[in-house]
């Protein structure tokens, strides 16, 4: 099973995509991730993670991840427009934060080799190649 955002990747220049990214950092920010805690599922026996909309990923080194998701095909503005794209913002422990602009159809599949999960950030943000660190604009 592959991650599910692989497809496209939207970076073109987009104040209003910008803008929601500062506004959700600043609020994802003050959250505390036990509330949103996202268990390793198995299907198909094989075991990953499902990530929809506002969740956590608690890592097997006790730290963890805050992610939010927004898919083009949800909002739209009052002219039936997306001006904002797919845009998924994880935001670890350590406060490091990456941000993906690859299509997102619902959710995230994030395989991992077992029941556990993630080891680490590391392991994590590496699962897929499609995470950019954010540098605040």
């Amino acid at each position: 099973m592959l991650p599910l955002f692989i497809y496209l990747n939207f970076e073109d220049p987009n104040p209003k995509r910008d803008e929601y990214i500062r506004n959700t950092i600043e609020e994802i920010s003050k959250i505390q991730p036990n509330d949103f805690l996202t268990a390793v599922k198995q299907e198909d026996g094989k075991y990953c993670y499902v990530l929809r909309e506002n969740c956590a990923i608690k890592f097997k080194d006790g730290n963890w991840a805050y992610i939010s998701l927004r898919s083009s095909h949800g909002t739209h503005d009052t002219r039936g427009k997306n001006q904002i794209g797919d845009v998924t913002i994880a935001i670890d422990s350590q406060k490091n934060i990456y941000v993906s602009y690859h299509h997102i159809c619902g959710c995230i599949y994030l395989p991992v080799d077992d029941a556990g999960g993630f080891s680490n950030t590391s392991d994590f943000y590496n699962s897929t190649s499609n995470w950019n660190k954010y540098e605040k604009h």
